[in-house]
């Protein structure tokens, strides 16, 4: 996997990144896209955090930035 995303997305808290790699299919190197999603949010402490973990809420935000 690349080292930094080839693209980013927000919507509010939540953020997309999309991932670039190579694999080998049949002897042929084809590109693959790999995405991940967070949500930031701020603990008790005020530290900022991340989490994969959403509410139902957060889902149609999570859907907008893939």
């Amino acid at each position: 996997m690349a080292d930094q995303p080839i693209a980013r997305f927000r919507a509010g808290a939540m953020s997309c990144a999309l991932w670039e790699s190579e694999i080998v299919v049949n002897g042929a190197t084809e590109t693959m896209l790999k995405a991940s999603v967070s949500r930031r949010y701020r603990d008790k402490a005020g530290n900022w955090k991340s989490s994969q973990n959403f509410s139902r809420n957060e889902i149609p935000l999570a859907i907008y930035c893939l």
